[in-house]
């Protein structure tokens, strides 16, 4: 029996609990949204009986459902701009990794090498400031 058997072993058993751990924390956090979402639920309806006594049912649902409408809105606003930032940072990212293989490749040739690596170094300036902000 070699070393690597009972190692195998210990890290199977730990990675099985590990398993079991994480599928009961999942199962509880849905639970407890289930229990949020019936909660909010409530709220709703207790906001509707509320309007509804002060303005009429018709414009209870219908002040419910604009506010839900932008809401939403709101928040797929905030995702999308989200995504750009995640994108915009992604382009830096690429742009600052690709320049020290563009100018290696380029100080090879020695004529072209230091006007190139002198335009590639204004263009990172320029790409910082645009994607920086």
């Amino acid at each position: 029996m070699s070393l690597i058997t009972p190692i195998a072993a210990l890290l199977g058993t730990e990675l099985r609990a590990s398993l079991r751990l994480n599928i009961r924390l999942a199962a509880i956090y849905g639970v407890a949204g289930l229990g949020v979402l019936g909660a909010i639920g409530f709220g709703f309806a207790a906001l509707h009986r509320v309007i509804a006594q002060a303005q009429g049912p018709l414009y209870a649902d219908l002040i419910l459902g604009v506010s839900l409408l932008v809401f939403a809105g709101i928040l797929i606003g905030i995702a999308q701009y989200m995504s750009y930032r995640a994108r915009k940072r992604a382009a830096l990212t690429r742009a600052l990794m690709a320049a020290p293989i563009a100018a290696g490749a380029l100080l090879q040739k020695p004529k072209v090498g230091i006007g190139a690596l002198a335009m590639i170094v204004a263009l990172g300036a320029l790409a910082g400031r645009t994607f920086g902000k």
